[in-house]
């Protein structure tokens, strides 16, 4: 399974039988969109989150757990969505990005990216 079908999934899912749901449903796909798009934002220079870019650097030094939750509690009001249940995605979407480059990822068409 690719990140970005991993990340789907994990946004598909409703969670534990007798619990309450935590997931996008019906709707993931769109979601996984709206995450792919505002992560290309955090990681191609978007100035909404130049803030976040600066208070990385030291998150990275802390290690990338603590990245992958900042980013995604930065993401999660423009997406809808908890930053807790995003955190898988994230850390998905992070890895797979790191594979194919930064540069490769921003230059990428926006339909492509997103």
């Amino acid at each position: 399974m690719k990140e970005d079908e991993a990340a789907e999934f994990w946004l598909s899912t409703n969670g534990a039988e007798f619990t309450a749901g935590f997931g996008a449903g019906e709707r993931s796909r769109a979601y996984l969109q709206s995450v792919q798009s505002e992560l290309a934002k955090v990681i191609c220079g978007d100035e909404k989150y130049t803030e976040l870019r600066q208070s990385l650097v030291g998150y990275v030094k802390a290690g990338k757990y603590t990245a992958v939750a900042a980013i995604a509690a930065a993401i999660a009001p423009y997406v809808g969505f908890a930053a807790s249940a995003l955190v898988p995605a994230i850390a998905l979407l992070l890895d797979w990005s790191a594979k194919i480059g930064v540069e490769a990822w921003c230059n990428m068409p926006p339909e492509s990216a997103a």
